[in-house]
């Protein structure tokens, strides 16, 4: 007799994180039907973490003749998980598929990345410094930044870039994953990335340096500032005039510093939005000033960015000192000259061997 799994109301990064846990947790002794309809608010970072989870149960049931299927009742195909690809991602035949263009400017269905394709579009160059990654990202960025201007967009361009550089250096998987959507009413946008790589832990194990005995320590190590492996590189000038070509607003040094992705874009997050992290048994979610930890089950690692749209573009600048000094309206800049200092950064400021009031 199969097992009927009944999933609530609201798949958000809460819900989301604990139905990981729980499908784990499940050693299928029959097979297993997941009831979705009671489903009725689907967000990007839930989808792609439960996908995940559910594509793992199922290669564990398979291995004992069970089954992992999901129930019709309640699905509807032109609903915005149907959209988003999210029922195709898990194995079964409803809405769209995988990788299918996005109808609206409000939201970035499931969009699976092959790390071999970036090789290729590379033509078999080192796709970090091809360019390719920097074009792939700008072009996820632009589906949900189209309506709120180039700051928004240069944010989410840098943010994808650096999560998919981090999981090509890192996570040792084939594959990345990607999805957002934007609530222009609600001021809110929401990207999430996932790799079902090696994971935080084991890849800062590689490190002696770290000392990481568990998940959260893992975390906790990423999201400070690291020590680059490109610092004191210089650019080449063909990366210099692509750098211009695509009309950045800002010098390419600002974003040359491998090591220090994370710490910038949890930085940026929290100021003008939310920020979660995910890897292990462990996440780490920064809402306002609060920080939340909480059990989980991802195999890989796992983000959640969140930003207002009318916030960004001014935490975006407060990001580094040199820009504006006190920020928009006297306020302090998120990165001062003392962090940039810390950071090796100083010289980017334009006020290095200055400390701020």
């Amino acid at each position: 007799m199969a097992e009927t799994l009944h999933v609530g109301e609201r798949l958000n990064e809460s819900t989301a994180l604990q139905l990981a846990a729980d499908l784990n947790l499940l050693e299928p002794q029959a097979d297993i039907i997941l009831d979705f309809s009671a489903t009725t608010h689907y967000e990007p970072f839930a989808m792609l973490l439960v996908s995940s989870a559910v594509n793992r149960l199922r290669r564990r049931a398979g291995l004992t003749g069970q089954t992992v299927t999901v129930s019709p009742a309640g699905i509807d195909p032109e609903g915005i998980a149907g959209h988003m690809g999210f029922w195709q991602s898990m194995g079964f035949n409803v809405g769209r598929t995988v990788n299918s263009p996005a109808h609206k400017s409000t939201y970035l269905p499931l969009t699976r990345i092959e790390v071999a394709d970036l090789y290729k579009e590379s033509g078999g160059a080192n796709p970090l410094a091809s360019g390719v990654i920097e074009h792939r990202a700008q072009s996820l960025a632009a589906v949900l930044a189209e309506a709120h201007g180039p700051a928004l967009l240069e944010a989410l361009t840098y943010s994808l870039r650096e999560l998919i550089r981090n999981v090509i250096e890192h996570a040792m998987t084939p594959t990345i994953w990607v999805a957002g959507m934007s609530w222009p009413k609600r001021n809110y946008v929401q990207i999430a990335v996932l790799d079902e790589g090696r994971g935080i832990r084991a890849s800062l194990g590689t490190n002696k340096q770290y000392r990481v005995p568990t998940d959260i320590d893992a975390l906790r190590a990423a999201l400070s500032a690291g020590t680059s492996r490109n610092a004191g590189c210089e650019p080449s000038r063909e990366q210099l005039e692509r750098w211009a070509a695509e009309g950045h607003n800002r010098p390419m040094a600002f974003f040359a510093n491998a090591g220090y992705g994370l710490y910038m874009i949890s930085t940026f997050c929290r100021e003008a939005g939310q920020f979660l992290l995910a890897s292990g048994n462990a996440s780490l979610a920064y809402v306002g000033s609060g920080e939340i930890q909480t059990a989980t089950a991802h195999h890989g690692t796992a983000l959640r960015l969140v930003l207002y749209p009318t916030e960004a573009p001014a935490a975006w600048d407060r990001l580094f000192e040199g820009e504006l000094p006190r920020g928009p309206a006297g306020k302090r800049p998120l990165l001062t000259a003392s962090t940039l200092k810390r950071l090796g950064l100083d010289s980017l400021s334009g006020n290095s061997g200055e400390s701020s009031p």
